[in-house]
């Protein structure tokens, strides 16, 4: 297992995961679900059917169906991390953690293609962290296996 920790602004971190070759290591924006990336109409999204497989190859913690169930709810609404660290209880890298076990359930999910992403994610000047929310494919596929 590797590790990376950054510290700085959204602005330096991404700064940081763009080096071509950092990316290509493995560490960058596709290795896990807590870096700033753009958000709109040219994101690309996991299909419903890879979410299912996704989300029901292991089994999921309580803290990942509560932030599932938050976001769902929410939409079209994107929630903060703020908000969701909050509603669980955890402090910020508590949050980043659990984030990062969403991106490492991604791509290690067969058929996972680079650059398609699970959460619509986009970084919230306001409140100087991320916010997100859910695709409508993977809104479908939690319907179709009953989390929500």
């Amino acid at each position: 297992m590797r590790a990376l920790l950054l510290e700085g602004t959204a602005d330096e971190v991404n700064a940081v995961l763009s080096n071509e070759a950092l990316r290509d290591s493995g560490f960058g924006a596709a290795a896990g679900a807590a870096v700033p990336v753009a958000s709109g109409d040219g994101q690309q999204y996991i299909s419903e059917a890879f979410a299912i497989n996704m989300l029901q190859r292991r089994p999921l913690s309580k803290e990942q169906i509560t932030i599932l169930k938050t976001l769902h709810a929410a939409h079209p609404k994107m929630v903060s991390a703020a908000t969701l660290a909050k509603k669980l209880g955890f402090e910020p890298r508590q949050f980043s953690g659990l984030m990062g076990a969403f991106g490492n359930r991604l791509t290690h999910t067969q058929g996972w293609k680079k650059d398609h992403w699970f959460f619509r994610q986009e970084w919230n000047n306001n409140e100087s962290c991320h916010q997100y929310g859910l695709p409508d494919s993977v809104r479908t596929a939690l319907q179709k296996i009953n989390l929500v």
